[in-house]
């Protein structure tokens, strides 16, 4: 287990108002969850790859699901990808031997 240390922070009466609320929610137990989770989206959003991340969503991943979209036979069953998936890589495979 982590170690932690106890903070005493001060903020706008609002975001201490959506802390409790998420807590009332469910969504977290403990208002240090709420921060502790607020902090780490914040390391992710400015990690060294976000820009390739952010490139990668805009140029592969929206196309890809505008095109679902527009035409749902596009997708296969998750059993069906994962065949295709060992073929491949059963075909890499033998590519390298």
């Amino acid at each position: 287990m982590s170690r932690t240390r106890a903070l005493t922070i001060e903020l706008p009466e609002e975001m201490a108002d959506m802390i409790a609320e998420k807590v009332r929610s469910g969504e977290y137990q403990s208002e240090s969850d709420v921060v502790v989770d607020g902090l780490l989206s914040l390391v992710l959003d400015d990690g060294p790859h976000q820009a390739e991340i952010d490139r990668w969503i805009e140029t592969e991943m929206v196309p890809m699901l505008e095109a679902i979209d527009a035409d749902p036979s596009l997708l296969i069953p998750l059993e069906e990808a994962r065949r295709q998936l060992h073929a491949y890589i059963d075909h890499l495979d033998d590519k390298i031997r």
